[in-house]
């Protein structure tokens, strides 16, 4: 009886007028029951699926911990074989580690030492969902010092040579939370890394370009010779200030962010200055959007 109610139930969470009612009538506690305590894949992938389309809301993350749901979660990432269940475990943690507090119940429960170990040979769907909870576990310092020590971040680099869009974006994402330690960033430089993400500010979806454009900023912070590193890339600095011309805001708000690490390096000012970055800048000093206008 339950496996068709739950399979209605996750079927509609993808509008978000169902979430709110899910929500609502207080169905999320009796989810994560369902899914702690029977133990029938189909049904726990079911729970886990409504769950991972409801966690895009804030409260949604806070009842799933409060109803303790979190530790039953990583629990089911043992399933390997069942790729179905697999995605839907992934995907809720990923909506659930948003939040900083679940990110800890995470950590304590080795989440990340797991999540890395899912990063080769799974389909993609699998990967944006692990990818994409890496990425907010990383936003913790902690974090950042384990997916080094798992060696998770040469698997990451690999996976931005890919073409799946969710995919980069969220690798992006990681890639850059990983690169605030300088420890990392010598691998992600090791790795060629930073050509990767240079060369995703040419994919034609803004999200990409906005993404590889934030996860640049650590790594020009971080890198031991910087400015030698961003004048290798042969058009890059013309390339960056090019995207200054688009139209989509969080594209500008990330450039703009690069190009305030870029700046701080004399050599490559002068070559921003020439193609043009200050009269650029100066058109989007009359933006209305807060995120914009501080970068």
């Amino acid at each position: 009886m339950l496996i068709p109610v739950v399979g209605t139930l996750q079927e509609c969470a993808s509008e978000k007028e169902y979430r709110i009612a899910i929500q609502t009538q207080g169905m999320i506690p009796d989810l994560v029951r369902h899914m702690k305590e029977r133990q029938n894949h189909e049904l726990q992938m079911h729970c886990a699926s409504a769950l991972f389309k409801c966690a895009e809301d804030a409260d949604t993350r806070a009842l799933v911990r409060e109803h303790s749901g979190l530790t039953p979660l990583v629990g089911l990432l043992t399933h390997n074989d069942n790729k179905s269940l697999l995605a839907a475990v992934t995907g809720a943690i990923w909506k659930c580690s948003i939040d900083p507090k679940n990110v800890k119940i995470l950590q304590e429960n080795k989440v990340v030492e797991q999540l890395v170990g899912l990063l080769k040979d799974q389909p993609e769907d699998v990967l944006v969902n692990v990818v994409g909870a890496l990425g907010e576990c990383a936003q913790a310092p902690a974090n950042r010092g384990v997916i080094r020590k798992c060696n998770g971040i040469p698997e990451l680099v690999k996976l931005l040579t890919g073409t799946n869009q969710e995919l980069l974006v969220n690798v992006t994402k990681a890639v850059g939370a990983c690169a605030i330690e300088k420890e990392n960033m010598k691998v992600i430089d090791q790795m060629d890394g930073v050509r990767l993400l240079w060369s995703l500010l040419k994919n034609p979806n803004p999200d990409v370009q906005a993404s590889a454009a934030q996860a640049l900023c650590p790594c020009i912070e971080n890198a031991n010779e910087a400015g030698e590193m961003v004048r290798s890339f042969v058009g890059g600095l013309e390339l960056v200030v090019s995207l200054l011309k688009s139209d989509n805001t969080d594209v500008l708000a990330s450039v703009c962010a690069a190009i305030a690490q870029i700046a701080k390096d004399e050599e490559n000012l002068a070559v921003i200055t020439d193609h043009g970055v200050v009269p650029m800048l100066a058109k989007l000093a009359s933006t209305a959007d807060d995120r914009l206008r501080r970068h």
